[in-house]
């Protein structure tokens, strides 16, 4: 947590999975403990999610709180690693809005953009995200900093 608002640097593949499993994991148990139960069953929840407002439970905007800042700092990092700028981060949600008006005024329906276009929308980022902080970092020094695998301890 030592790296809780750094935007700048480089941050390695297992840094910022294992950062992202611990928000999982967080969010799982208090969601867990503070979810309400349905009636003669149970509901579990995992995932790494981000809500703010006074309809979501408490322990919602308390994750948010705490942990946006750090993960929006942890993926800057990480995708300074491979060699992207940060700013990456607010173009392709942008895009996607901008496809999502223009599929909006082409499409004769609502359905036709929920099955097709809606679902590719929704996972492009996904994609996008998964394949950037997934790659391997770039070898040596770039203009972020030096390789966090090559540095000296």
């Amino acid at each position: 947590m030592g790296n809780y608002a750094q935007f700048g640097g480089r941050a390695a593949r297992s840094e910022f999975w294992f950062f992202v499993l611990f928000l999982a994991l967080v969010q799982f148990v208090g969601l867990n403990l503070t979810a309400e139960q349905p009636e003669g069953g149970f509901k579990i929840h995992f995932g790494v999610y981000f809500h703010l407002g006074p309809q979501y439970p408490w322990f919602f905007n308390l994750y948010t709180g705490l942990f946006a800042i750090p993960f929006f700092a942890a993926l800057s990092r990480r995708l300074h690693d491979v060699g992207i700028a940060a700013s990456t981060i607010f173009v392709v949600p942008f895009a996607l809005f901008a496809i999502l008006m223009f599929a909006l005024k082409a499409l004769p329906n609502l359905q036709q953009l929920q099955s097709g276009v809606g679902f590719a929308a929704a996972m492009i980022p996904l994609v996008l995200f998964l394949f950037f902080t997934s790659k391997k970092s770039q070898p040596g020094e770039n203009k972020y900093g030096p390789n966090p695998q090559e540095a000296p301890l």
